[in-house]
């Protein structure tokens, strides 16, 4: 079974009910199913490409396009809309794309190269109920093709299948016991592959409902009081300012599942979030690549500090100079293989060359470690570890230590050369209204940490650069020009 015929399977139990809404229109089960056949047909008209772009923020009509797209034959390019017309330029040259689906809000049209849009909104009218849609896909062939933020560099495509996103979505049903009634509130984009499987593909494989909102408190709690919302999936920071705004009691009434994934959880927040909402914050890991939960805590197996135990199905191992399997305490590089797993990069060779091992597990690049009882802690990035005087240092542990200071709200910590020491150690720091001082941060950070370990410099900013998901990208932070608080 694919992808759409799952769908199609599950929506076909309930045609009245409220499936995908947002603030302009509500789509019954039954209504979804026809503007996906309406899309299908108008996509599979308008082009002979085998690719097609989806230029949208997450909307109601998003899975109609996507399911639609899919039924067609075609492989959705989920692209992401705040996308400079450069950067859009490449992955459309990259995936020979000649049409994009927008919501007729987006206007950038990418510099010498013609392309044809359509309106989300134009291709779901029109469907009828009874026509169906032939399915010619299969479980392996390709459903869509995401392109990870580029955090260490130009973006990678990330090719995904049917039997891909549909094992990872399964996984989390199955581990966070999804129920039929519940209400998910999608605040991560849907060109995420996080915001995709956890916020889309589960609640439509279970017919519940999801909802999409603006980013802003107000929007957010406006959303879970009047829908009654169950489960949260979302970034630390969309929870940090979640945990330091004022909300109805009734938007929690209902609240039973929140998980934070997509970058690393500072204890302040998860201790915030269990304070204000009486409600344990799960945090969970995965990758594009992965599609993409890997990891996972849940409510009755919950450890704080650790994103939880692989999914079912899931293998992680402790890789390292010896290509050792797991071993508890021993810290390597995250290693996974399994049925979410992609299978090559987009027209990559060369990466996808140092990206496997010999023997099929995908190098994560992330350095992690296991507890006797199976849980995973991530320590950092093996590209982000900082040599000075010989010594490692892990950028997440400096930056953990200045997250706990009463003062700071987020850190980002990065190594500069230092032609002495091999390399210093640099903090940019994000405060709440008060600004803390350098001497403060000095002495605060000279109590929890070896000498060595300790800043040389600390960059306090209003803001810092961030990925479409809230993620630190900290490749771009040497030629930052911050905001100043």
């Amino acid at each position: 079974m694919n992808l759409v015929e799952a769908v199609f399977s599950s929506l076909a139990r309930c045609p009245d009910k409220i499936i995908s809404r947002d603030d302009q229109r509500e789509l019954t089960a039954n209504d979804l199913l026809r503007a996906t056949r309406a899309s299908a047909r108008a996509l599979g008209a308008s082009t002979d490409r085998q690719r097609v772009g989806l230029l949208m923020p997450g909307c109601a009509l998003y899975p109609p396009i996507l399911l639609g797209a899919m039924a067609c034959g075609k492989v959705p390019v989920l692209l992401n809309p705040t996308l400079k017309a450069e950067e859009l330029a490449f992955i459309l040259d990259e995936g020979d794309i000649d049409l994009i689906v927008t919501t007729g809000k987006k206007e950038t049209a990418p510099p010498g190269r013609p392309v044809k849009r359509l309106a989300a909104e134009d291709l779901t009218l029109g469907g009828e109920p009874d026509p169906p849609v032939v399915f010619s896909i299969v479980a392996n062939e390709l459903a869509v093709l995401l392109y990870t933020s580029g955090t260490t560099g130009r973006p990678k495509g990330v090719p995904l299948t049917h039997e891909n996103l549909l094992s990872n979505a399964r996984a989390i049903i199955s581990r966070m016991e999804a129920r039929p009634d519940d209400v998910f509130l999608a605040l991560l984009p849907p060109f995420h592959t996080f915001g995709l499987t956890a916020s889309m593909l589960v609640p439509l494989l279970m017919a519940d409902e999801v909802t999409f909102t603006r980013l802003t408190p107000a929007a957010i709690f406006s959303a879970m009081a009047s829908r009654g919302v169950t489960n949260l999936v979302a970034v630390p920071s969309i929870y940090r300012v979640l945990t330091r705004a004022s909300f109805p009691p009734q938007a929690i009434r209902r609240l039973r599942i929140a998980i934070s994934g997509g970058d690393a959880l500072p204890a302040p927040v998860r201790d915030a979030f269990r304070a204000r909402f009486n409600l344990d914050l799960l945090e969970g890991y995965g990758l594009t690549e992965t599609s993409p939960v890997v990891c996972v805590n849940t409510l009755k197996e919950n450890r704080p500090g650790t994103v939880g135990r692989p999914l079912p199905g899931v293998q992680v191992r402790i890789g390292g100079p010896e290509s050792g399997g797991p071993s508890p305490g021993r810290e390597g590089e995250i290693q996974v293989r399994g049925p979410g797993l992609m299978s090559a990069y987009f027209n990559r060779p060369a990466e996808n060359e140092v990206s496997f091992t010999p023997d099929g597990w995908f190098r994560t690049g992330d350095i992690g470690r296991f507890d006797r009882d199976g849980y995973l802690t991530i320590v950092g990035r093996i590209k982000e570890i900082i040599v000075r005087d010989g010594e490692k240092i892990m950028p997440r542990e400096v930056e953990s230590v200045l997250e706990q200071h009463p003062l700071v709200a987020d850190a980002a910590v990065v190594g500069e050369p230092d032609p002495g020491r091999g390399e210093a150690i640099i903090a940019y720091i994000v405060p709440y209204e008060t600004e803390p001082t350098e001497q403060d941060l000095r002495q605060y950070c000279r109590q929890h940490l070896a000498e060595f370990k300790l800043p040389r410099r600390f960059i306090v900013a209003g803001d810092l650069p961030r990925g479409p998901t809230g993620k630190i990208l900290k490749r771009l932070l040497a030629d930052w020009k911050p905001a100043h608080s």
